[in-house]
């Protein structure tokens, strides 16, 4: 059985889930760099890369990415809103 990322790691990040059912949130864009900074003692960088890939590649991480969020929600009205002004008489 291969090592979940929080199993990897010192300091899990607060974006990985705690237990299972947990939604899964995306992850930054160059994680990879600062969880190498959190592994733990003994562990191999090598694992952190399958774990890493595993949890990526997940269908539920695909959805994840897939699902826009609240404030993108609320940055693209707002574009909207910008470029087509309700004129107000």
């Amino acid at each position: 059985m291969r090592p979940t990322l929080r199993a990897l790691l010192t300091q899990p990040p607060a974006v990985l889930p705690n237990q299972v059912g947990d939604p899964l949130l995306p992850l930054q864009i160059g994680i990879r760099d600062a969880l190498l900074a959190l592994l733990r003692p003994g562990a191999e960088p090598e694992a952190l890369a399958r774990a890493l890939r595993a949890y990526t590649r997940s269908t539920g991480y695909f959805m994840a990415c897939a699902r826009p969020s609240r404030s993108w929600r609320i940055a693209s009205f707002r574009a909207q809103a910008m470029k087509y002004p309700v004129l107000r008489v």
